[in-house]
């Protein structure tokens, strides 16, 4: 099967929260998305506000879409997240984690 990614993922330390309501631990990111890991899947089409806090301590706040969820263990669920509408300083940060 080809691989569908337009951006390579990159291992970070970043926290997240999806909506202020859920923690979520970051498997991965790229430019164009991030794959975190939570207690409860997220619906496919689902649009999200995720806050990241970067492990400088600084914050961004960014929109995105669920593109599949997949349960990995009994309580735990993988779910692939399409960044969408990135200003340009979310963008340049994202850009620097990934480099």
């Amino acid at each position: 099967m080809k691989e569908r990614r337009e951006f390579p993922r990159v291992d970070v330390n970043v926290n997240v929260n999806v909506n202020k309501q859920v923690r979520a631990k970051v498997k991965n990111i790229s430019k164009g998305g991030i794959c975190i890991t939570t207690r409860e899947p997220l619906n496919k089409g689902r649009l999200l506000t995720l806050s990241l806090t970067l492990p400088d301590g600084s914050q961004i706040i960014i929109k995105g879409k669920v593109m599949w969820s997949l349960q990995i263990i009994s309580d735990f669920f993988e779910n692939g997240i399409d960044f969408m509408e990135a200003n340009k300083l979310q963008y340049e940060t994202i850009n620097r984690l990934t480099n």
